[in-house]
């Protein structure tokens, strides 16, 4: 979590005035990752530059808006933005290899439903905010983890908690359509309905 502030901080110095957030969408959908969920009501997001190259693995939904934002790394994950320590939900998902991951200690402080599970809510601390996360592994075109990190003060970690919650509950696997590079054979990836159109991830 450390590595992941400091990156942001970084990031956000670069040219903290060049993009300005915006009010998130209701709802997310990665096709690349067949995952689709509720925002919080009233969050923001840095949007990504428009000359950014990178890899799909997630997003920052600012609890409380952010100030100004200042770019992004190669996974959409990496947001940068001022003042450095806001309340916010990271969205982290890859393609997940069990034979070559350890297991997280987790310090447990509840449980919460994800992906149709009770799954344990694990808490830690940096830089004087509080970090409580949920993690799941499912089947997109092969294994996949998701990670959804809330990032609080601990004046407000109940009521930005309860948004931790309600978002992991709204989560959803769907089906992506594709089709080969030569557009000849089509296929789909992930399970249940297809993802909802009109939607996107950011």
């Amino acid at each position: 979590m450390e590595i992941a502030l400091a990156l942001a901080a970084m990031l956000a110095l670069q040219d903290p005035a060049s993009i300005q957030a915006k009010p998130a969408p209701p709802t997310y959908s990665t096709p690349n990752y067949a995952l689709t969920f509720h925002t919080p009501s009233g969050s923001s997001y840095c949007p990504l530059p428009a000359d950014w190259v990178g890899s799909d693995h997630g997003t920052i939904l600012f609890l409380s808006p952010p100030a100004s934002c200042g770019g992004a790394g190669f996974p959409s994950s990496s947001r940068g933005f001022l003042p450095p320590n806001l309340p916010r939900i990271e969205i982290f998902y890859s393609y997940w290899d069990e034979d070559e991951q350890t297991k997280p200690s987790c310090n447990v402080v509840g449980r919460a439903i994800l992906l149709s599970k009770q799954r344990s809510l694990c808490k830690d601390s940096s830089d004087g905010m509080t970090t409580i996360s949920i993690t799941t592994h499912y089947e997109a075109d092969s294994p996949a983890q998701l990670i959804i990190t809330l990032v609080s003060a601990p004046n407000r970690l109940n009521r930005d908690l309860r948004s931790l919650v309600l978002l992991a509950y709204s989560v959803r696997t769907c089906s992506s359509h594709w089709k080969s590079s030569d557009g000849k054979k089509a296929f789909v990836i992930g399970t249940g309905p297809t993802c909802p159109a009109n939607t996107k991830w950011f």
